[in-house]
């Protein structure tokens, strides 16, 4: 959490602030409650209130000697689209080539991989043309080889590791691990020591991840300070650097995950996640060649308008209309350059998204009008989540028409 000075707290927080703060988590639990166990009543119901109150802010992390791994391989299969299944006595490994520099890597337990569902990608697995991959096979090791890159498989243990023209990029500890009560998965390899490691969405951090440990899960902090983690924004993807080399990994589930860069042992990575499939894709090339293949795979952000990309203007809230014209003025009277200013949560009506409060804006359209005539956009907030509130109407609908999200 960032330091803020005591006069600072006490022009941000408000006694109406603080106990909508205590009062929060109750009413969470009262309607995280309320929708994920509609048929409780009484009793019951409150109890499962207080147990979600009572419930760890995280997930436990076991122990590695918790989990359950792959095991001897037993049998090798072809499979669709040009894809080779490993078969393990703790389940099963598809190996399929999406591009002579792109594999895509799924580990099943079951055996079965059923066609493959993602939030992420932009390109799925069917749009990629056919690649060619050949297969040697030894006593010891199965040999995957597209010309780019190579995927090596022991078979006693089931271990990968991955190569490129100018030899090896990492290799397994051993394979994917899963732990049975939770659903947890874990996978660890070792690379080179003086990897670098970039990625992983928004980290107060220096640019380098290397030597540390983060956490995959989307939190407002309020404010923060270097270190603080996890905030905002998560992306499970990976650009290691070494000897000039670059290997992009990505990890396509969606649980909360934990990823620890070698804080213990330089270049050893350790992904876990909370449940899930363990999904990986791996590309391999130049920085530049990564990011290319990592944007057609997960899709590539629109070109903006122009005035997107001028000077912006923005901080915890200018309110009233008044004052959003003045800071308009100043600019313009000062000759400061700024193209868009922005609007924070106190243009809303009591923080409903869709709103305007009539008090502080009682004429948004023509506040609006005279700023673009002074050359400026205005860009509003809009959170991902609707104030639970019965006199909201989005609220209203949104529970008539069932379409929020649920916790499982």
């Amino acid at each position: 959490m960032a330091n803020f000075s005591p006069f600072e707290l006490l022009k941000i927080l408000t006694p109406r602030m603080i106990a909508r703060g205590l009062i929060y988590p109750c009413r969470a639990a009262f309607h995280v409650t309320r929708s994920s166990q509609p048929d409780l009543r009484g009793l019951a119901f409150w109890r499962a209130v207080a147990a979600w109150l009572l419930s760890p802010p995280e997930p436990a992390r076991p122990p590695l000697e918790a989990f359950s791994f792959p095991g001897d391989i037993t049998a090798v299969e072809a499979g669709e689209r040009g894809a080779i299944i490993i078969r393990a006595g703790g389940g099963a490994l598809r190996v399929l080539p999406l591009a002579p520099d792109l594999l895509q890597i799924r580990v099943s337990l079951t055996g079965v991989f059923p066609e493959a569902f993602s939030y992420s990608l932009e390109k799925p697995e069917s749009a990629w043309l056919p690649v060619e991959m050949s297969v040697r096979e030894s006593d010891s090791q199965i040999e995957l080889s597209t010309g780019r890159l190579t995927l090596v498989i022991e078979k006693s243990p089931c271990r990968l590791s991955l190569r490129d023209g100018d030899g090896l990029l990492f290799e397994e500890i051993e394979g994917v691990g899963h732990h049975a009560p939770d659903g947890q998965i874990v996978w660890r390899t070792a690379l080179d020591e003086d990897t670098a490691f970039y990625g992983l969405g928004e980290k107060a951090s220096r640019l380098n991840l290397a030597g540390q440990r983060f956490e995959l899960w989307n939190f407002d902090p309020g404010g923060y300070d270097r270190g603080d983690d996890p905030l905002y924004m998560s992306i499970p993807f990976l650009l290691a650097l070494s000897g000039g080399r670059a290997l992009g990994l990505f990890f396509d589930n969606p649980y909360r995950a934990w990823v620890d860069l070698g804080t213990e042992t330089p270049g050893l990575l350790e992904y876990r996640a909370a449940g899930g499939e363990f999904r990986l894709y791996l590309m391999v090339g130049t920085p530049a060649e990564v990011l290319e293949r990592y944007t057609e795979l997960t899709g590539r952000t629109k070109l903006p308008p122009l005035w997107a990309l001028g000077f912006h203007q923005s901080r915890w809230s200018y309110y009233p209309q008044d004052r959003v014209l003045e800071i308009a003025r100043e600019f313009r009277e000062r000759r400061l350059p700024c193209d868009v200013i922005h609007l924070d949560i106190h243009y809303m009506d009591d923080y409903r998204c869709f709103t305007w409060n009539r008090d502080r804006f009682p004429a948004p359209r023509k506040m609006l009008a005279d700023l673009r005539e002074k050359g400026f956009r205005a860009m509003a907030i809009i959170d991902p989540g609707i104030k639970v509130d019965d006199q909201y109407a989005v609220y209203r609908e949104g529970v008539r028409r069932d379409v929020f999200v649920k916790y499982p």
